[in-house]
């Protein structure tokens, strides 16, 4: 018989039971709880088990090479210089570091072509580290650099070639061994040479198809200012004499360039004795492939033909009407002409050489474009007074190159050709006012910013060595940075002055590239540079800012 049960009782009967439900399982948790902690906490207790097979790490590594730490010491700081029996110079700095950097350094360039076809050193350039009397091909040469991680590079500059390749201290003896047979024992096979003819010409083909034109116009501009002697002698090889360039000139020049008296070996990271006792090796008792084959040289060419002629700064004005190439994509940059006004400056051992690079640096300048702050040289007066005041000036940058026997301080700049007058007055004026009053903020600034990018350069070691190598060659010595810091230092507004003067009495030299067509004469322009306030003949009292 069923038995209705009210609702109330039923509710009450379910809750009882699932309450004593709940108590059961919390009563079980709480059973199993006291169960763990009853157990004996490992927690922050070392481990006895044996994990690995080297020792904890309070013990010292049994074995390990004792360690050797960079120090600060003036003696590891010094640079040794060793002159060799038949006039070869060896210098080197040891410093901390497990790679280190070689290089030969040679007084030869294209300021010594004058009795040869223009070109030698491009071709010299790109036959760099090839096949010679003992590495059968590059291949060879860079398979045994690999093996101490190392690497190479050759380069050019008009009266320096620099050999030079960084790889592990320990491979000091191999990286000499083919450096050695590079610079003397190159065999320069006529399949490479014609590989080095395909290299220029693709390369003269670039330059003529790029917007870049900073290759060209230095080239130009040193033609104008040494005409026809020395510095005015191309870098890059003419078209015309690609053709010309033959295996018997090049070992005609190697032979009377390469010589003993005109190197000097350099190292960086390396011990002294050990890269003299290499070079002697390798330099001096092997040696150079065209004294063991006098057939590779012409006959009628002897040491007579080496150019110890000092250069002539004569001035000049090269105009070449072309159009130069746009950059491609959406640059926003459209078609520029290019202007570079260049005057006689100073030797890198003249007095006043330190007052030349702090001028440059006050001067500095860059692109429109650059991104950066004060760091960059924003504060320069080509920046503040030029760029930032003409909107039509795209470009304004000022360089100074020094030579064993003179300089050339120049400013290059480029517009659209619509103002190019106006962008030539711009940079005469601005040539005068280096003569003019100087802020005590400006100089300091650029003397700082010369000081700190010596010091950050020489953080490098391939820096170093070109550093070592170039002193050395030049004047047989190294100074140390500390000296070129405090020159830097002491040079006063007078001496930027007295430089800007010197400056100013050489003739111009002028180098325009593109729409070039009202490009003031040269005779306007050295006028403008007499004028105290750089005013070319016939030029307005004041340049809009807007047209």
């Amino acid at each position: 018989m069923m038995t209705r049960i009210p609702q109330t009782q039923m509710t009450t009967v379910i809750k009882n039971s699932c309450c004593s439900s709940v108590h059961v399982k919390n009563l079980n948790f709480w059973q199993r709880c006291k169960s763990f902690s009853d157990l004996k906490s490992t927690v922050n207790v070392p481990s006895t088990a044996v994990v690995t097979p080297f020792p904890p790490l309070t013990d010292p590594v049994p074995d390990l090479p004792t360690p050797i730490y960079s120090t600060a010491k003036e003696e590891h700081q010094m640079t040794q210089i060793t002159v060799l029996p038949n006039g070869l110079k060896v210098a080197s700095e040891n410093r901390f570091g497990q790679f280190c950097t070689v290089g030969v350094l040679i007084d030869s360039g294209p300021r010594y072509e004058v009795a040869y076809p223009s070109g030698i050193s491009h071709f010299l350039e790109k036959l760099a580290f090839n096949s010679t009397r003992t590495f059968e091909s590059k291949d060879k040469i860079m398979l045994k650099l690999e093996k101490h991680g190392g690497i190479c590079d050759c380069q050019a500059s008009r009266d320096t070639f620099v050999y030079a390749a960084s790889a592990e201290r320990n491979g000091l003896r191999t990286v000499t061994q083919i450096l050695g047979e590079i610079v003397l024992r190159p065999q320069i096979t006529e399949e490479e040479l014609g590989l080095a003819r395909q290299t220029i010409e693709f390369e003269l083909e670039s330059l003529s198809n790029r917007p870049e034109q900073e290759p060209l116009l230095m080239d130009l501009i040193h033609a104008a200012a040494y005409r026809d002697n020395t510095l005015g002698l191309p870098k890059i090889c003419p078209e015309g004499n690609i053709s010309k360039i033959d295996r018997n000139i090049l070992f005609t020049y190697l032979k009377n360039h390469y010589t003993p008296s005109r190197m000097v070996v350099a190292g960086v990271g390396i011990e002294h004795k050990a890269l003299v006792d290499a070079v002697q090796e390798f330099f001096v008792t092997e040696k150079p492939i065209w004294k063991q084959n006098t057939d590779l040289v012409l006959p009628e060419r002897g040491s007579n033909f080496v150019d110890k002629s000092i250069a002539q700064y004569t001035g000049g004005f090269i105009l070449e009407e072309c159009n130069v190439p746009v950059y491609a994509g959406p640059s926003g940059l459209p078609e520029l002409s290019h202007i570079v006004v260049a005057l006689e400056g100073c030797s890198h051992q003249d007095p006043d050489f330190i007052a030349m690079c702090v001028l440059n640096m006050m001067m500095g300048g860059g692109g429109s474009f650059s991104a950066g702050g004060p760091g960059k040289g924003m504060y320069t007066r080509l920046y503040t007074n030029v760029l930032n005041r003409y909107h039509w000036l795209y470009s304004a940058t000022a360089y100074n190159h020094a030579y064993s026997d003179t300089g050339l301080f120049c400013i290059h700049a480029s517009s659209t050709p619509t103002h190019v007058r106006e962008m030539v007055e711009v940079v005469v004026h601005e040539f005068v006012a280096m003569a003019g009053p100087i802020s005590e903020s400006e100089l300091a600034r650029a003397k700082k910013q010369l000081q700190s990018m010596l010091l950050m350069n020489l953080e490098q070691r391939p820096v170093v060595f070109e550093d070592i190598g170039r002193q050395v060659l030049a004047t047989g010595s190294r100074k140390r940075p500390e000296y070129f810091i405090q020159a830097i230092e002491e040079i006063n507004k007078e001496d930027i002055n007295r430089v800007a003067r010197r400056l100013l009495r050489s003739p111009p030299s002028v180098v325009a590239r593109g729409e070039v067509s009202n490009v003031p004469s040269i005779s306007d322009i050295q006028a403008g540079l007499l004028d105290s306030q750089g005013r070319l003949p016939g030029s307005r009292n004041r340049l809009s800012l807007f047209r």
